[in-house]
């Protein structure tokens, strides 16, 4: 009968603490990116009154007579399991779809976390809106190029610096499309002109204007025409010399090559040469339609905004039209996430059974992708942490139940004196 009451007391503890798993579970029910509990239960030692016999001569065997000493939790894991994802339309928010965690640091260690509700501080850094902890990643160089093969430290933060961060670039290419008209004979002095603007190294515009002269007839192997330019209004160059070149046509009209560049030396800025590419030129029977299409160049320009992409690279939209990477975030994965340790503030540490952090870019090696402008929800099933509660409340009435009818007993016997 004691031991029936102390059976009981270990019950109505285990349950006691299986309840206080489900009400952490339902009070965080709207706790971004928020991963359920759940408790389980083992018995505990049991007492051999009689044990097990084999089967001897004409009689069986006889199985062991134990009584059990009550109940234990066994385990509260952590399901780390996907939460549904709800939009917010805020750029800073992150929500990852798959595998793997946030990296946040504070300068000094580096945390864990599913929580992507980010925002920008005064200094243009990602942080946790919750902790201030700053969003780890890979920074981008000042051509926009992410390496995303070295380390990720407590202080490899990712900046988004809006409307300090400036951006030009250096015009290379020019880019032609349209026709030359066939019709007209070489040698005729018909001269086509047309004007394209580039930027230099400190985004002052330029404009240059090529001049287009058929210089070989139509043959079996096609025909040839020269261009030649001037730089800002200045005096146009010689056919043949610096800053002019030749385009190859086939007898279909197609272009077969080109030669020829332009090199320009701005006061104040850096010498540059641009390569005129005419792949998309025709030398057909027809209008002239040739014209620059498009460069590579932009002028001056101030940070915008910036949008982050299911491979982690945060691109920042500058007022120039230019579009540049600015850095990448890191996604880590562990072997056995479940083995993380809660810190709370939706923070999780490794333990040694946890594994060690993989760090790779979204999408990479089975880590999951993000999806910027939404958040994880809870993974908390409410219908199912009710259903548990109704279960554990009637677990631990019964156990109180085996209290009171030992209780009982006991003072039967007690009374047997009297």
């Amino acid at each position: 009968m004691v031991q029936a009451m102390y059976s009981a007391v270990s019950g109505v503890a285990a349950h006691q603490t299986r309840l206080d798993v489900i009400g952490n579970n339902i009070a965080n029910v709207n706790t971004v990116a928020y991963k359920a509990g759940r408790a389980t239960f083992y018995d505990q030692l049991s007492q051999t009154i009689q044990g097990a016999s084999r089967p001897t001569g004409g009689l069986g065997g006889t199985n062991p007579m134990q009584v059990g000493l009550g109940v234990r939790i066994g385990s509260i894991t952590t399901q780390q399991t996907q939460g549904a994802l709800q939009q917010t339309g805020r750029p800073s928010d992150l929500a990852i779809q798959g595998n793997g965690f946030f990296m946040v640091g504070n300068g000094d260690a580096t945390f864990y976390s599913r929580d992507g509700g980010f925002t920008l501080d005064a200094d243009g850094n990602l942080v946790s809106a919750t902790t201030g902890m700053k969003l780890l990643g890979w920074q981008a160089s000042a051509d926009g190029s992410v390496d995303t093969s070295g380390p990720v430290t407590p202080a490899s933060s990712i900046r988004v610096p809006i409307a300090t961060l400036t951006s030009v670039r250096q015009t290379s290419t020019v880019d032609f499309a349209g026709n030359l008209d066939a019709r007209v004979a070489p040698g005729s002095g018909a001269i086509y002109e047309r004007t394209g603007q580039v930027f230099d190294s400190l985004g002052n515009p330029h404009e240059i204007a090529f001049r287009f002269e058929r210089i070989a007839p139509q043959g079996a192997d096609g025909a040839t025409w020269q261009f030649t330019t001037s730089i800002d209004g200045g005096a146009p160059s010689t056919a043949g010399g610096p800053n002019s070149g030749t385009i190859s046509f086939d007898s279909a009209g197609k272009v077969t090559g080109w030669t020829g560049t332009v090199d320009l030396a701005p006061a104040g800025a850096a010498p540059f040469t641009i390569t005129p590419s005419f792949k998309d030129i025709s030398q057909l029977s027809g209008e002239y339609t040739a014209n620059a299409v498009g460069q590579d160049g932009f002028p001056f320009g101030t940070l915008q905004s910036y949008s982050i992409g299911e491979d982690g690279l945060v691109t920042g939209i500058f007022s120039n039209g230019l579009n540049r990477s600015l850095g990448s975030i890191a996604i880590s994965q562990f072997a056995n996430p479940a083995g993380l340790d809660k810190l709370g503030t939706n923070l999780y540490r490794p333990t040694p059974n946890s594994g060690a952090a993989q760090v790779t870019p979204p999408g990479v090696a089975g880590a999951g992708r993000v999806s910027g402008g939404f958040l994880e929800q809870s993974n908390v099933n409410l219908a199912e942490e009710f259903s548990s509660m109704i279960l554990t409340q009637r677990g631990f009435q019964a156990n109180t139940r085996i209290v009171t009818a030992s209780d009982e007993i006991l003072q039967d016997l007690i009374q047997m004196k009297r």
